[in-house]
């Protein structure tokens, strides 16, 4: 399986970045990509952490590690499927969500 991701862009609302499209193919077997065109949701799961819990020290070494955010995209898509020596193509519109540790 090969995944490939381009183009990085920030979000504030989830204070990191996201790939303006993405790959994801299975050689000889399946093809996706997904272009992203608009965020329609995002979120800073540090951001949104309980606050006694998320003291400003356990916050800091949490950030160090991780940035936990989350996206819901609208995209367009083409899906390529390779099946008894034909291939089938599919274009067209979808929501879909990423979630991003690191």
């Amino acid at each position: 399986m090969k995944l490939k991701e381009e183009e990085m862009l920030f979000d504030r609302r989830a204070n990191r970045t996201y790939p303006s499209w993405l790959e994801i193919e299975i050689p000889l077997y399946v093809f996706l990509r997904l272009d992203v065109k608009r965020i329609v949701d995002a979120s800073d799961f540090l951001a949104e952490m309980n606050p006694v819990i998320m003291n400003p020290a356990v916050r800091w070494v949490i950030s160090r590690f991780a940035r936990p955010g989350w996206f819901r995209f609208k995209s367009e898509f083409t899906l390529r499927v390779f099946h008894e020596a034909k291939t089938r193509e599919e274009k067209g519109t979808t929501l879909h969500e990423m979630v991003a540790f690191r």
